[in-house]
């Protein structure tokens, strides 16, 4: 297939309600031609309900998507040059494989359809692009769910959207298939170049695929950037604790500049990353499992609550007398042993204190 020349996604100041529940507030987004763009967030945020004004089934109580620059926000989903793969498949269960994918290419005003022969042509090249050419003869009931899904995604693609949506297609697939179609879907993006837009509450899924990352929270974007800086420098505290694992300190702020915060934990004086806190005001600060060690000289007192093995590391949860902390070690730890723990001088990320205060993710 030919990749799209096209596919730039505007969302600007869209809301919805439904009722009294906001689903969406004011939301602003550039979705860049040719990307893998993923909106993650929690159940209840509004990523679906996004994907779905996206898609025009479902129409914003105010603001515009635009295609291209070009406003569609009032176009039906028919008429929008974007597919969708639901959750669920979608098959038609009387269908071959090959007339499901092929089912895309008849729906078109009789004017604008293609000839029998080079719809032929199209499905083949959509099985073979999700490799499962084999199987066209197949009826849905003889496929397992990864299968099934890749005929989902042949079918979308199959009269070329310049944007393929995606809402959390991988969910109800056990986890090795859900990881084999993760590599399958990025394949496909890197041989096609087409627009994709993922919709996911699986932070690793998001951060493994995707070159941008949306996270949202109730309703509006928290931050937008690739998926690295979502990990490393989480702009706002909901990141910080949606994203990865962590522990959060309650600070002190001794002072502030060049982007780096001074704190102190407990009786610990360090530099962390200035995520807009105040000098002399409390902060959380978020320290990552793999910025912490044990140590043998010191270091802040903790007992083993949990260990849990990893394959290349073992996770631990210790109880410590500033709150629990999480951290990552070479060599299985007991419930009830007592560690020491440190950290670099410069680590961790300062955040304003909120007014909750959960020391954990």
């Amino acid at each position: 297939m030919s990749a799209p020349a096209s596919g730039a996604v505007s969302i600007a100041g869209v809301s919805k309600r439904f009722g009294s529940v906001a689903a969406l507030e004011t939301l602003d987004l550039e979705i860049p031609a040719g990307s893998f763009f993923s909106l993650l967030g929690p159940s209840g945020c509004g990523k679906t309900t996004l994907l779905r004004i996206i898609a025009g089934l479902e129409e914003p109580d105010e603001g515009k998507v635009l295609a291209d620059g070009i406003d569609i926000t009032k176009r039906p989903p028919e008429r929008r040059p974007f597919n969708m793969v639901f959750q669920n498949y979608a098959l038609f269960p009387h269908m071959t494989v090959a007339e499901n994918v092929a089912f895309g290419l008849t729906t078109a005003p009789r004017r604008d359809r293609i000839s029998d022969r080079e719809r032929a042509e199209r499905v083949s090249e959509a099985l073979r692009l999700v490799s499962l050419e084999e199987l066209g003869p197949r009826y849905p009931s003889e496929l397992s769910g990864g299968q099934a899904q890749r005929v989902a995604v042949a079918r979308a693609l199959v009269n070329r959207p310049k944007v393929l949506l995606l809402d959390e297609p991988l969910s109800a697939l056990d986890r090795n298939v859900r990881f084999a179609l993760r590599e399958e879907l990025l394949r496909i993006h890197q041989d096609l170049g087409t627009t994709f837009v993922f919709v996911t509450h699986d932070q690793d899924e998001a951060l493994s695929i995707s070159q941008l990352v949306g996270v949202m929270n109730a309703g509006r974007l928290e931050q937008v950037a690739d998926p690295q800086t979502i990990y490393r420098a989480p702009e706002t505290l909901f990141t910080a604790r949606f994203i990865g694992a962590g522990s959060f300190f309650a600070a002190e702020v001794l002072d502030c500049g060049d982007g780096r915060a001074e704190v102190r934990v407990a009786d610990r004086r360090f530099s962390a990353a200035d995520a807009g806190v105040a000098r002399g005001r409390p902060a959380q600060v978020l320290l990552r499992p793999e910025e912490l060690e044990t140590s043998g000289n010191g270091g802040l007192s903790g007992v083993v609550e949990t260990c849990s093995f990893f394959g290349s590391f073992f996770e631990i949860l210790t109880r410590t007398p500033i709150g629990p902390c999480r951290l990552r070690v070479r060599e299985v730890k007991s419930p009830g042993e007592e560690i020491a723990i440190r950290w670099p001088d410069r680590a961790g990320i300062a955040y304003p204190q909120p007014a909750d205060t959960a020391s954990i993710t």
